[in-house]
């Protein structure tokens, strides 16, 4: 059995997926303990998953659900990083958050 962390955004028209796993939980979960460390003071603006299959892959993930298909998938956290960065200091996609957040 493998354990999946999968944390999902969607920037300028391409879902990205960072992914991580493990056989072991309790290294999914320091995955998961990096991941926050280094985005620490950043906004949140994504979806976060765990997830468990046969297989440490995302196709593994993507067979088990096919809602991951066709996503970019980043295994390296400094690429998450950089893209998540970027992705969070788009002026257009904070205005549009803010508009979402407090439109009635």
């Amino acid at each position: 059995m493998y354990f999946h962390l999968i944390i999902l955004f969607d920037y300028n028209g391409i879902e990205y997926a960072y992914h991580k796993s493990s056989d072991r939980l309790d290294v999914t979960e320091d995955y998961k303990k990096d991941l926050f460390n280094r985005i620490a003071g950043m906004p949140n603006y994504f979806g976060a998953h765990m997830l468990k299959t046969n297989s440490p892959t995302f196709k593994s993930v993507q067979d088990m659900d096919p809602y991951f298909k066709n996503m970019k998938v980043i295994n390296d956290l400094d690429e998450f990083y950089k893209i998540y960065s970027e992705y969070i200091q788009n002026p257009v996609l904070m205005q549009n958050r803010h508009s979402a957040k407090f439109s009635k």
